[in-house]
């Protein structure tokens, strides 16, 4: 009899025997992949016992599952996949580096650091405090400065203009929400309101890992009135939008054509941040409406419109 992957509710456990040791344990994550590896280790462990004898050091699967007791498995799968059973202690900074590029070979940095080097260094830090290894400070990515990059009303009006009624529509709800890329083309109309009145992003859809809602600004209501069910943002023939990329190459062909600044999902958003604050500078309002997780995140937005902005987005139709 061999292990096997047995899930209840939302958490996997582990049910079998090998070399006639049971087995019956809950690897305490809802994430397959993980729970996969965590069984494997497992296995390897009752046959390391039974062929070679009790192991001395503590393999980084290992110590996951015990920081599993209290922390979360969010994105630790990879993490698992490319550290598996090596001992903690044989871990540096070369092995962190290049098992992290491998993982995401194309990722910018912040993904990295998110994805990968915040996961392994929670794993590690509990590791040292149950002295499994030496105390250590882990380099993580540079991190390039922040880009706010955004437009004025007038330069959004071209652009309108130049885009099919489609495009426009994504234009205004990106800019009247203040979405993430992806947040955008996975918004579900039964997490709008009726009236377009406030958009919910959960958890599992957002950068930040948690739920929060926003009011839309009035233009950006207006199209979020009334949505059929499904996908919000859709293609000229209807069909949802596979990616942000495919977005941000319609927003690239419609900037050509409107002469102006080439522009993508992720500067509407923070053309959106810069708009709201004109409208209303309140700055912890707008750090939970656009999920960003410090008020110094959302003070350079304070700094960058000028006076009379708010007298042309209101001129223009854009209102709280």
């Amino acid at each position: 009899m061999s292990l096997k992957l047995i899930k209840r509710g939302n958490v996997y456990h582990v049910t079998g025997a090998v070399y006639g040791e049971t087995l019956r344990k809950t690897t305490k994550t809802s994430d397959k992949k993980l729970a996969e590896e965590i069984m494997s280790r497992w296995e390897r462990e009752i046959r390391d016992r039974h062929v070679f004898g009790t192991r001395a050091a503590v393999g980084f699967s290992e110590a996951v599952e015990a920081y599993l007791e209290y922390g979360e498995d969010r994105f630790m799968s990879a993490v698992v996949a490319a550290f598996k059973d090596t001992p903690v202690t044989h871990i540096d900074q070369a092995m962190l580096d290049r098992e992290a590029k491998k993982a995401y070979p194309n990722a910018a940095n912040s993904t990295l650091n998110r994805q990968f080097y915040t996961p392994f260094i929670a794993v590690m830090n509990y590791a040292a405090e149950q002295d499994w290894r030496p105390v250590r400070k882990w380099r993580r990515p540079e991190q390039p400065k922040g880009n706010t990059d955004w437009r004025e009303p007038e330069e959004i009006e071209a652009l309108l203009k130049e885009s099919p009624d489609h495009l426009q529509r994504a234009i205004i709800i990106y800019i009247g929400t203040m979405m993430r890329a992806t947040e955008g083309v996975t918004l579900d109309s039964k997490n709008v309101a009726r009236d377009g009145s406030r958009v919910v992003l959960w958890d599992e859809d957002t950068k930040g890992g948690y739920t929060r809602s926003v009011e839309p600004l009035s233009r950006a209501r207006e199209e979020l009135k009334g949505l059929e069910p499904g996908p919000v943002l859709r293609q000229r023939d209807g069909t949802p939008w596979h990616a942000y990329d495919a977005v941000n190459l319609a927003l690239k062909r419609a900037c050509k054509r409107a002469k102006i600044r080439k522009l993508s999902c992720h500067k509407l958003r923070h053309t959106g941040a810069t708009w709201r604050y004109a409208l209303d500078p309140d700055l912890p309002r707008l750090m939970g409406a656009g999920g960003w997780k410090s008020l110094s995140m959302v003070q350079r937005y304070t700094h960058m419109a000028t006076r009379d902005l708010r007298e042309r987005l209101i001129a223009h139709g854009w209102s709280i």
